[in-house]
């Protein structure tokens, strides 16, 4: 078994097995740690796809000196965060008005468009 500072070296090679390793060995935690922090179950398992894809898109960038599992909850939690801002944007009624009470007429124009 690989210890994580050999996985990052192999994910920032492109290793698609190691980077394979690394996502079983951490989803389950940070899925775990997203609906701790209050993030719907279906909405944590998108945003744990999201840093484990950010994690695949930055693999150059990977530092093997520095913790890769720090990064991706670090990521995941910044991602949780976002979610719960703008959430509460979609929720208010200053932030959408025209979503939530839409002129008479206005899928028409639409439609017309």
């Amino acid at each position: 078994m690989l210890d994580d500072t050999e996985l990052a070296r192999r994910i920032r090679n492109g290793d698609q097995q190691a980077f394979r390793m690394f996502f079983e060995r951490y989803h389950a935690f940070l899925l775990h740690y997203l609906e701790r922090m209050g993030v719907a179950p279906e909405v944590a398992e998108d945003l744990v796809q999201q840093a484990f894809l950010a994690i695949w898109e930055r693999r150059a960038q990977i530092d093997p000196n520095r913790s890769l599992r720090a990064f991706l909850f670090r990521i995941g939690h910044n991602r949780a965060l976002n979610h719960f801002r703008d959430t509460r944007r979609l929720n208010s009624d200053e932030a959408l008005p025209e979503l939530l009470d839409p002129s008479p007429g206005a899928d028409r124009q639409t439609d017309a468009a």
